[in-house]
């Protein structure tokens, strides 16, 4: 049963009042929540008297989500159905992105084939979103969907919120006309991002980034009643910042979500959308901190109480330094503290890409590998190795501190998805003591075709801070 719009004055993720085709999610004018019970009467919970009857078995509801945007997007859905998962929910989701895309993107561009990256599963990393020959217009019918999200590039030139807005809610009622609508409160880039844009119109500064995203919703999106609900996913990411995890929240580029980041963001989605409790969520990414999750599953309700209130966590000072990233590179070097590799096969081609790391691969066919080498010192003040692959094309990715053939390997995850590995907690139990002073990252491919391996660096690590 399709869901009806609701615009809602003042409710907290906590209430237990919507059931779970229309989620508790946050309105846009909340600013404050309580958790309270609601009293059924006795007369709406007693069960008839079925005895001698067959029942049949309850058929769960499959929540169908359509989320809109640009490449964050793609991070903050990234966990969301393994999270559902995990909480029991069996949750669709489509997902349709472009870069740099606004609101006015899609307004242009609504009828455009080949336009708009789309990957639709209920158990994916969407890894895989490329663009096909539908059309957003499509994409809006292809499913039922119960909720439909949206997502303004705040970044991107042009963007006009206050004439763009009520343009593309008009071509999704067009198709969708009882849908409800949530909007995604953008992220703000990391201070020390070098994106020129970022530079000019937010003068490089996170903070002044995040109030211009702030002022922009409460002005020209919230106030317009065909948004049922906030997903804050950037005062959740914001607030993050300022805890011991800030500096790993991002990749290198410090625009895009990382595996922390990302794994938040899709907590954070999972409360909005279903208005679920997200308190029994135990499955988190191979590597990560426990503590982050708990960490995560603590303040998502606090945020979704006041969804444009950061939450200071007191670690925001003295972080510019310790979010320097070493991306690996395309280039030989003799430096071992740069990101350029140290040795390869002939065969083996490794070029620069522009997702912040490389492709990779073999021009014969055969496996063949290359060696990236860095200072032990560089990898201990460097020591989280983040990747993310885009398809199955890397056979292998080793990690070792002996300059010796397979002699003390260990091999690295290769499945398709985003990356965080923890090198000095991996070599913790390794005797290093007769090694070259050097530790050794390889990639082996036999594709022929370019593998991406992008968001490719060394990162200091967020806990020492």
């Amino acid at each position: 049963m399709k869901i009806k719009r609701i615009v809602i004055a003042a409710l907290a993720l906590l209430l237990g009042l919507s059931a779970f085709s229309c989620g508790r999610a946050v309105p846009h004018g909340t600013e404050t929540g309580d958790e309270r019970k609601t009293e059924v009467p006795d007369s709406l919970t007693e069960k008839p008297d079925t005895a001698g009857e067959t029942q049949a078995p309850e058929q769960k509801k499959t929540l169908k989500v359509l989320a809109t945007g640009h490449s964050n997007i793609v991070t903050s859905v990234s966990y969301l159905t393994y999270i559902a998962r995990d909480l029991g929910t069996d949750m669709l989701v489509g997902l349709v992105w472009r870069g740099d895309a606004t609101f006015g993107t899609y307004v242009n561009l609504c009828n455009a084939r080949n336009s708009f990256g789309y990957e639709k599963s209920n158990y994916s990393l969407f890894q895989n979103a490329v663009a096909t020959e539908k059309t957003f217009n499509q994409y809006l019918v292809e499913e039922d969907w119960d909720i439909i999200t949206i997502n303004q590039g705040h970044l991107f030139n042009g963007y006009d919120s206050k004439d763009d807005l009520p343009a593309l809610l008009k071509i999704i009622r067009k198709k969708c006309p009882d849908t409800p609508i949530y909007n995604n409160i953008s992220l703000a880039f990391m201070d020390g991002c070098t994106n020129q844009q970022f530079q000019t119109d937010f003068r490089g500064d996170a903070d002044v980034m995040f109030n211009a995203v702030l002022e922009d919703v409460k002005e020209n999106i919230a106030p317009n009643p065909e948004i049922a609900a906030m997903i804050p996913t950037g005062t959740l990411i914001k607030s993050l910042t300022t805890s011991k995890y800030k500096n790993i929240l991002y990749v290198a580029d410090k625009i895009h979500l990382g595996v922390y980041g990302s794994y938040a963001a899709g907590v954070l989605w999972y409360a909005v959308l279903t208005g679920e409790s997200v308190e029994g969520l135990t499955w988190m990414p191979a590597g990560m901190d426990p503590e982050f999750r708990d960490l995560v599953i603590e303040t998502v309700p606090k945020i979704l109480a006041n969804p444009y209130q950061v939450i200071d966590f007191g670690e925001k000072d003295g972080g510019s330094e310790q979010q320097d990233a070493i991306e690996f590179k395309a280039k030989v070097t003799l430096d071992y503290t740069d990101g350029g590799y140290f040795a390869k096969f002939e065969d083996f081609l490794v070029t620069a890409n522009d997702r912040g790391g490389v492709d990779v691969s073999s021009e014969n066919g055969v496996e063949i590998r290359c060696i990236w080498a860095f200072t032990n010192e560089t990898v201990k003040d460097h020591p989280i190795l983040n990747y993310s692959l885009w398809d199955e094309g890397v056979s292998k990715i080793c990690v070792t501190k002996y300059w010796n053939d397979g002699v003390g390997d260990l091999e690295l995850p290769v499945d398709v998805g985003p990356h965080s590995v923890d090198l000095e907690a991996l070599f913790r139990e390794i005797d290093t003591s007769n090694t070259l002073g050097y530790t050794y990252v390889t990639v082996y491919t036999s594709s022929t075709e370019p593998v991406c391996i992008s968001h490719f660096c060394l990162m200091k690590d967020s806990i020492a801070g």
